[in-house]
């Protein structure tokens, strides 16, 4: 399920071909735990998280244009396109402004395959996507740091998805390290058809889970061992929202039984 980045460049590579075009692999960010503190003084939770990444995926495609403009399809496509604050044209426009050139555009197309609202960072990963895409598109070379900095302001989760590698976060999301390789294993995901969004769920918490509780995670050799060190995380700094302690997780739980019952699920 480790994400490969994936990234593809095809056509003439000459100055200004207008068969050039930059693919770009959109993962879904798996948090192997989440662990919530306190609403801070900006308004975000202190978060702490172990996050991966799988091989289910968005993708993008950049190609040539004197403006900015995006396609979205694939099977979460129509959903997306009634949004007007699209996370991806964000992206794009944030890189932009901070680095401008005479003429700079680009053509996205985006292939929605992961669920909206559905806590695997969907549009988070698009928009990091995007900033990688962009980045050799544009051949502006930008470091790592730079683009995690612009990753940040754009949201949260886009730091972490910006890596689409194993990696440990804290903060509100804007502070990501990298890990070491985890080993390769295989998850089921599960989508009910109905939305988790972020803000809601959180606010809706009967209790913070708190931070700290967990130190960073050694070199692991196998599934087992990466079983073995999730298996230390106290029982009380696991994610509230998983049990359904108030009425908004109840509600959740019990369509997700529902849907599982009747046999209406995309896995």
């Amino acid at each position: 399920m480790i994400a490969r980045l994936d990234r593809r460049e095809s056509g003439s590579d000459s100055n200004g071909d207008a068969a050039r075009k930059v693919r770009v692999r959109a993962p879904a960010k798996i948090n192997l735990f989440l662990h919530v503190g306190d609403k801070r003084s900006d308004g975000y939770h202190a978060l702490e998280s172990l996050i991966v990444f799988a091989e289910t995926s968005d993708g993008i495609e950049i190609g040539p244009g004197s403006d900015l403009k995006l396609k979205i399809t694939g099977p979460f496509g129509k959903a997306l396109s009634r949004e007007s604050d699209n996370l991806v044209l964000k992206a794009a426009r944030a890189l932009q402004a901070k680095y401008p050139h005479e003429g700079q555009g680009a053509h996205i197309a985006l292939e929605k395959n992961l669920p909206l609202a559905s806590g695997i960072g969907g549009g988070s990963a698009d928009a990091a996507a995007t900033l990688r895409g962009l980045n050799g598109f544009w051949r502006l070379e930008l470091p790592e740091d730079e683009l995690l900095d612009i990753a940040a302001e754009i949201g949260s989760d886009v730091p972490a998805c910006l890596l689409s590698s194993p990696c440990w976060m804290e903060g509100r999301g804007e502070r990501v390290s990298k890990l070491g390789a985890m080993p390769p294993f295989e998850l089921v995901l599960v989508n009910p058809g109905v939305a988790v969004p972020t803000g809601p769920v959180f606010a809706a918490l009967n209790a913070r889970t708190g931070i700290g509780a967990m130190a960073r995670p050694p070199i692991l050799a196998s599934v087992w061992e990466l079983v073995a060190y999730l298996a230390d995380v106290p029982p009380e700094h696991e994610l509230a929202v998983l049990y359904g302690a108030r009425r908004e997780q109840s509600e959740l739980v019990s369509e997700l039984t529902r849907r599982i019952r009747g046999g209406k699920l995309a896995a």
